[in-house]
């Protein structure tokens, strides 16, 4: 049985992954695959590949391959790389389940700031009421605290835009954030999965090529968060004061893709790389989500589900009543607001999908003239990735 990649998102066989050195004294060589990685440059040897602990192949595995010694220093080993990209894999990638799950959507439409606020409550307290827990793997919680977490929990202010993975320098820039989530199943026996979030700049979404280049890894998905901009659809702005659409928008509509558009290329892109005719409907799970509830709160009837606060966690049990009702007010709203072709191109290319709408910093603390916020205080923005979690039998 192959498993993912959690970097490049190769499949791979446990049997062919590889093995790093662990030895810090030990004789250094370059690493091509790793640089190849690291750069993102692809095709030729570098002058200035990574200088590393060497990678040892199927030869030096000891046992059943849980470990291999190193032919220099005699030092066992039981990281294991992966083949293609040379980067550590988790054992819960090995002995658990993969789950990739991917944040897409336009520019503006608050990918970095869903992801910044549903990591921290997943670890804070989502999981804890579900019986699980999560922790990062190698430096993740460590690029999450000095990132995102740190500008929304600590500065108290707004990220800045994702720069397109084809422009930004930085080294890290096209690294997931990956995590192990664990929870203990019937008869207190432990589950262990990988979970994978990548932040994708909107910009990266417009282009079809872009997306087989850097955004590969959606086709991999156990699950799809789609994140809507309400204020991009049409005929909600014209239901909006301009004051209202300015304070919630910080770029130009004629910059950002509309919903309908960046689904078509994500489509396309799982029908290539999963090679899947156009008579297929796509089984991965969407989860189709309105991510700036603040400006259109009125808009919703009186009474309404999605208003009410998520009762998930105080049930300890993910509640289908209540997703299948604030399903129900989104897609009804959907077509009040002229954008029924979205629920008709969902519902034509997709088996499973289900609208949610979120409120990432809370009802009433969208950020101010100078991108300042309050503490947020996240609204339902656990659903989308716990009917995620629902529909992967993880809870």
């Amino acid at each position: 049985m192959a498993n993912i990649c959690p970097y490049c998102f190769s499949d791979f066989s446990p049997a062919a992954s590889e093995f790093r050195c662990v030895n810090p004294r030990c004789v250094k060589s370059a690493d091509i695959e790793a640089t190849q990685f690291r750069t993102g440059y692809i095709g030729r040897t570098l002058p200035d590949e990574s200088i590393m602990p060497r990678v040892m192949g199927p030869k030096y595995f000891k046992g059943l391959g849980s470990s291999a010694v190193c032919p220099e220093c005699k030092i066992k080993s039981h990281k294991r790389v992966c083949p293609a990209c040379h980067n550590p894999i988790p054992e819960s990638t090995l002995t658990g389940k993969d789950m990739i799950l991917s944040i897409v959507g336009s520019r503006n439409s608050g990918k970095t700031v869903f992801m910044g606020i549903i990591i921290e409550e997943l670890r804070r307290r989502v999981l804890n009421s579900f019986g699980g827990a999560m922790w990062g793997f190698e430096d993740t919680a460590q690029r999450y605290d000095n990132g995102v977490y740190k500008k929304l929990y600590k500065e108290l202010s707004m990220p800045e835009l994702t720069v397109s993975a084809l422009a930004d320098t930085d080294e890290n820039a096209h690294k997931p954030l990956i995590f192990t989530m664990s929870f203990r199943g019937f008869g207190q026996r432990l589950k262990t999965f990988t979970i994978v979030f990548f932040d994708t700049a909107g910009e990266d979404m417009n282009e079809l090529d872009t997306m087989s280049t850097v955004t590969r890894y959606i086709a991999k998905s156990a699950g799809i968060i789609f994140l809507i901009d309400p204020l991009s659809l049409q005929g909600v702005r014209a239901l909006l004061s301009d004051d209202d659409v300015k304070r919630s928008n910080s770029i130009d509509f004629n910059d950002q893709a509309g919903a309908g558009a960046v689904i078509a290329k994500v489509t396309q892109l799982i029908r290539n790389e999963r090679r899947l005719s156009y008579t297929r409907k796509i089984d991965i799970p969407v989860a189709a989500v309105f991510s700036k509830l603040d400006p259109i709160e009125r808009l919703f009837p009186n009474g309404s589900t999605t208003l009410r606060n998520s009762p998930h966690c105080s049930l300890q049990k993910f509640d289908r009543n209540d997703r299948q009702m604030v399903s129900d007010e989104i897609h009804s709203l959907l077509n009040e607001w002229g954008a029924g072709y979205f629920t008709t191109q969902l519902q034509t290319v997709y088996s499973n999908y289900s609208y949610f709408a979120v409120s990432s910093l809370g009802l009433g603390n969208a950020p101010d003239e100078n991108k300042k916020i309050r503490t947020p205080h996240p609204h339902r923005v656990e659903d989308p990735l716990l009917w995620l979690l629902k529909e992967n039998r993880v809870i």
